[in-house]
């Protein structure tokens, strides 16, 4: 598996994997309250309502286009729940994404995927949430603000998916709607911006021409990206016999993710395919992308039924064959954008057939029926305002779960100490005595375990010469007396020196000043005679063994946590991570077990 972040903590790890499952367990519990309790409301308040005849039910169109992004955003939510989300999807996702691009789009997604770094529990629950709120309030606001509120949020947090994942690729090289331009995220937005749009303006003919006309263009559009000659579509395999193609690539590629072993067979069968026989492959899905375009562009409408569903069936077949139904790896957030694309024609297409269906089913109702007065009302269940509110409120809460805790972890940019513990043991409970230190501090001033009374301590074991892992626990000190605030002055944070050729204050006060460890006004670097320094290794077992040939010492990487009143409580694998994320992390571990026995 990858590493999150190049820190060296697996996509898999027990211990992340493990706080990721906690965490969505116990917050799943408040969203099953709030849904309970809105139901609850739902059921009390929703009966029979009335309303006068004229005013017409939600268009087919439009709920095909409210349910289909409802459904879409749930099962994003849903894969959002994968294990491999908190630490694979900064690199495997939101820098990937953006690694063909221009720098400015890679460093955009990577100030994105640093919040996600720092909190990667906190942020992968957050935008499960976020998502599966968005979809639920879709789902059931079905008119009126309610349903135009529920639009804008899922518009707010797809341009937001959009932007941090590199712009869904559309400034990369190649860049094609059959690979996955412009983003499924980018159609949610637009499926969105329909759903803003007035229920009444759904019958309009010239609505209904003007979004038949833009989504023909854009079909045109990526018809003639598709086939414009140097972009890689009309390849296949070149001399040395590699698959060069763009369709046959991607479907090579997809073939290789972890999945039902059948349906890697088909997306494989179609890369040999698609690899001898580019011309054919490219140029059909060219002139189903023109053709498709073309009749939805124009005014008559004989023809566009048909072109409906041949587009629907060719974006079916792309999803399957070229992006392998998008889901699976472990890493997948959406099912890509042919999904998005074919409700977005379907409910495009249906805002122009249904009305004469619809008039006519009128007309043949008014034949049967007896006349009644316009103003006279029709008993019906609808859904009461109140019971729109109160799935308002309800999806409202959802997504707040998700957007409070990742806005303070973007504000914040504390980091989890939950990486630490990934990297190293957990903490260990101990009671014992301290032992009585007769040392001497950097500035020479004689030291006791008197001297710390009434204040918690952290002890380590530093080389004053080492090169690796000591100047990282040295900064790691200095980063947990910041994070420790105004309890800082609580707490004295202590080295004893672990070298025995080393022992002077001038090695100490040069350790001191290379890390800047001297503005640290609770920090003590204490050293003293060799064998006072032998027994305080030995008790602590620091277990110190010369390098042979060198001045460098190993030793035992360990904190040790004490009270107020001396006695060893925590001790701490100290062992530091090679980032500055798993560096943070570490010290705010060491912060909370500190806070643990402040006095």
């Amino acid at each position: 598996m990858t590493g999150m972040g190049g820190g060296g903590v697996e996509t898999g790890n027990p211990v992340v994997v493990e706080a990721f499952h906690t965490l969505l367990l116990h917050q799943c519990l408040i969203v099953l309250a709030i849904l309970l309790a809105g139901s609850l409301l739902w059921l009390l308040l929703s009966g029979p309502a009335t309303q006068p005849r004229n005013n017409s039910p939600e268009p087919r169109a439009r709920a095909v286009l409210r349910y289909g992004f409802a459904g879409l955003w749930i099962l994003d939510a849903l894969l959002q729940a994968q294990p491999s989300m908190p630490l694979g999807l900064p690199d495997g996702v939101l820098k990937a994404g953006a690694e063909t691009s221009p720098s400015w789009v890679q460093h955009l997604a990577a100030s994105g995927a640093g919040i996600w770094i720092r909190q990667p529990v906190v942020s992968a629950v957050a935008v499960l949430w976020i998502q599966l709120g968005i979809g639920i309030w879709m789902l059931l606001a079905k008119r009126g603000v309610p349903s135009r509120l529920a639009a804008l949020a899922g518009i707010a947090w797809a341009l937001v998916i959009w932007v941090s994942s590199g712009f869904g690729g559309i400034f990369a090289p190649g860049a094609s709607l059959l690979l996955g331009a412009p983003g499924a995220s980018l159609l949610y937005v637009l499926g969105g911006v329909l759903l803003l749009v007035p229920t009444a303006q759904w019958a309009a003919p010239r609505f209904q021409l003007l979004i038949r006309r833009l989504l023909g263009g854009a079909l045109i559009a990526a018809g003639i990206l598709q086939g414009f000659p140097g972009r890689g579509t009309w390849l296949g395999i070149d001399a040395k016999g590699q698959v060069v193609g763009q369709l046959a690539s991607m479907a090579s590629d997809m073939a290789d993710v972890r999945q039902p072993s059948f349906l890697s067979a088909i997306v494989r069968h179609f890369s040999s395919f698609a690899a001898h026989w580019p011309i054919l492959v490219n140029g059909l899905a060219v002139c189903l992308l023109l053709g498709v375009g073309w009749v939805f562009v124009l005014r008559s409408t004989k023809y566009l039924k048909v072109a409906m569903w041949i587009g629907i069936v060719f974006f079916l077949a792309v999803w399957v064959l070229v992006q392998d139904l998008g889901v699976f790896g472990g890493l997948a957030t959406d099912p890509n954008n042919m999904i998005p694309l074919a409700v977005l024609l379907f409910a495009v297409g249906t805002a122009t057939l249904q009305p004469s269906e619809e008039l006519a089913a009128s007309a043949l109702e008014s034949l049967a029926a007896p006349e009644q007065t316009e103003s006279a009302p029709v008993p019906q269940r609808l859904p009461h305002p109140i019971v729109l509110w109160t799935s308002t409120i309800a999806s409202v809460l959802v997504i707040a779960l998700g957007v409070i805790p990742l806005g303070v972890a973007a504000l914040v940019g504390s980091t989890d100490p939950v990486l630490a513990l990934a990297l190293n043991d957990p903490p260990q409970k101990a009671n014992f005595a301290a032992y009585p230190l007769h040392l001497v501090d950097q500035h020479g001033v004689p030291v006791s375990m008197a001297t710390f009374r009434g204040r918690a301590i952290a002890m380590t074991f530093l080389d004053p010469v080492c090169v690796t892992d000591c100047p990282e626990i040295g900064s790691e000190m200095a980063v947990t007396s910041s994070l420790l605030g105004s309890d800082a002055s609580k707490v004295a944070l202590v080295a004893v020196l672990a070298n025995p050729t080393y022992t002077s204050l001038d090695a100490v006060r040069a350790f001191n000043r290379h890390l800047g460890l001297n503005s640290v006004k609770n920090w003590y670097f204490l050293t003293g005679p060799l064998p006072e320094l032998e027994r305080v290794w030995a008790y602590y077992n620091a277990g110190t063994v010369n390098v042979a040939g060198g001045a460098m010492t190993l030793h035992n990487d360990l904190t040790y946590v004490f009270d107020a009143k001396g006695r060893v409580r925590i001790i701490l694998n100290s062992t530091p991570g090679g980032t500055g994320v798993l560096h943070d992390s570490y010290s705010a571990l060491l912060a909370r077990e500190l806070r643990t026995v402040l006095p």
